[in-house]
C-alpha cells in the first residue's frame, strides 16, 4: 500500500512538473531559439534571438496554419527594439531572402510586416523596420516589377515624411474659399518655435474628441496668442460652406484648411494624425498622439 502510495506521489509530481513546464515554456509555431545564459545584456541577448530566430523554420514548407504563424511573427518583431538596428536589418534582409525559397510564403512574410510594423493596427509600428522588408520585397526577383509599385510607393512615403526631414508643401483651401499654400504662411523662425500639423477627418470620432480637447486646452491657446507655435489644423475633405461656417469657431489663431490630396503626400495611416515641426519645418515627430501633446504642453 505504501509503495502504491509513493508511486502515485511519483506520478502526481512528475506532472505538476511538467504542467509547469508547458506554463513556463508555451506551444509555439515551431521551436524558438534558447539563448544561452553566457550572454547577459538584453541588446546581446535580443541580437542572439533575432539572428537565430527563424533557424527551426521550414521556409520551403508551405504555410498552413497562417495564425500560428502570425503569432510566430510578432513574437519575432517584438524584440527589434532592444537589439542593434545593424542586427535588425541583417535578420530581416536574411529572412526574405530565404523566405523567396517558397514565393507563397515570402509574400505571407510580406504581408505580415505590412500588418504587424505598419498598417494603423500594427503591433509594432516601425518605419525603419517596415523599410527593411519593403527593400527585400523590391529587389527581389520574385515579385514582378507591376507587384513592387504599391511597395515602392510605400517606401517613398516612409521617406519623405521620415523625422529631420523638412515637411512638405501643399495646398489647401482656407476657411475663405480661397487656395492657400502651407510654405506661405507666415513663418518667424525666431519666434515660432514650433509648429503643429493636426490632421482630421470630421467623420472621426477620435477627431472630434481631440480637436475638443485642444481647442479648450489653456495652454495650447497661451503659446498661439504668444507667437509661439502656430497651429494649423487640416481637414481632410474638401471644402465646403457648411465646413466653413464650422472653422469660424475654432479658437483664435488656429489656421484651418480643407485638403485631400494631403494624404498622398503625408503618412496619415491613424486619424488624426499630429506632426510637431520645428522653426525650420523639419518634422520632429509624426507619432503624437493628442494625450501625449497635452502633456507636453501642459509641462
Amino acid at each position: 500500500m505504501k509503495r502504491i502510495l509513493l508511486i502515485i506521489t511519483i506520478l502526481v509530481a512528475a506532472a505538476s512538473a511538467w504542467l509547469r513546464a508547458q506554463e513556463a515554456a508555451p506551444v509555439t509555431f515551431f521551436p524558438y531559439p534558447q539563448v544561452p545564459d553566457t550572454i547577459s545584456t538584453l541588446e546581446n541577448r535580443a541580437n542572439f534571438y533575432l539572428t537565430h530566430f527563424w533557424d527551426n523554420f521550414n521556409f520551403s514548407r508551405q504555410v498552413s496554419d497562417t495564425e500560428g504563424f502570425h503569432s510566430a511573427f510578432v513574437d519575432f518583431i517584438k524584440m527589434m527594439p532592444y537589439a542593434h538596428r545593424n542586427v535588425v536589418r541583417t535578420s530581416i534582409a536574411g529572412t526574405m531572402n530565404r523566405a523567396q525559397s517558397n514565393v507563397n510564403n515570402f509574400w505571407l512574410f510580406a504581408d505580415e510586416a505590412e500588418r504587424c510594423l505598419y498598417s494603423d493596427e500594427a503591433y509594432l509600428q516601425s518605419d525603419e523596420a517596415y523599410l527593411y522588408f519593403l527593400n527585400a520585397i523590391v529587389q527581389s526577383s520574385k515579385v514582378k516589377k507591376a507587384e513592387k509599385v504599391r511597395f515602392q510607393e510605400q517606401i517613398t512615403k516612409i521617406n519623405r515624411n521620415q523625422e529631420g526631414v523638412k515637411a512638405l508643401d501643399f495646398q489647401y483651401t482656407g476657411t475663405d474659399g480661397l487656395r492657400h499654400a502651407f510654405y506661405d504662411l507666415p513663418l518667424d523662425t525666431v519666434k515660432h518655435a514650433q509648429t503643429i500639423l493636426f490632421f482630421n477627418d470630421p467623420t472621426c470620432d477620435d477627431c472630434r474628441i481631440a480637436t475638443l480637447r485642444l481647442s479648450t486646452n489653456a495652454s495650447l491657446q497661451q503659446l498661439i496668442d504668444r507667437g509661439v507655435i502656430r497651429f494649423v489644423s487640416i481637414t481632410l475633405r474638401d471644402y465646403s460652406p457648411q465646413w466653413a461656417a464650422e472653422a469660424a469657431g475654432l479658437p483664435a489663431g488656429w489656421i484651418a484648411g480643407a485638403c485631400t490630396e494631403v494624404e498622398d503626400l503625408y503618412d496619415l495611416r491613424s486619424k488624426p494624425t499630429i506632426y510637431l515641426l520645428d522653426e525650420h519645418l523639419s518634422i520632429i515627430s509624426k507619432k503624437i498622439t493628442t494625450d501625449q501633446l497635452v502633456d507636453i504642453l501642459n509641462r
